[in-house]
């Protein structure tokens, strides 16, 4: 029971010390956002993403293992606040993985113009070369 401000007694929900069954799964949010996501829900191991080649293994590892890791490092009023705050996590880190792959595509499409039309205006400035 906690006491809130007023001086009434509110009884709290209680929320089960394990992660509920049908709460279990991959969590695309950890997955994506790795680092930040650790951040968040206090895994202080995640910064290991930072680092090239070791944050593959850190990444499927949270993904696998968030839900859980989230479950017991945060407080949640309940298992349809853990869903939502979750859900939301997996929206941004979706959205930023797709928004970052179509940056990658722009970015290989402009490179491979500009060369060209610097190899043709380098052909058409040395004729004889």
């Amino acid at each position: 029971m906690e006491q809130s401000s007023h001086g009434s007694t509110a009884i709290s929900p209680a929320v089960p010390s394990e992660l509920p069954e049908d709460l279990r799964g991959f969590n695309w949010g950890a997955f994506f956002l790795n680092w930040i996501w650790g951040i968040r829900h206090k895994v202080t191991w995640a910064w290991w993403a930072l680092i090239p080649v070791v944050n593959i293994f850190i990444a499927f590892k949270l993904g696998f293992q968030g839900n859980e890791l989230a479950w017991k490092n945060c407080e949640w009023e309940d298992e349809i606040h853990f869903d939502l705050v979750e859900r939301e996590w997996t929206m941004w880190g979706i959205g930023i993985a797709i928004i970052s792959y179509l940056l990658v595509q722009l970015a290989v499409l402009l490179l491979v113009a500009s060369s060209h039309m610097h190899y043709d205006l380098w052909r058409n400035l040395t004729p004889g070369l």
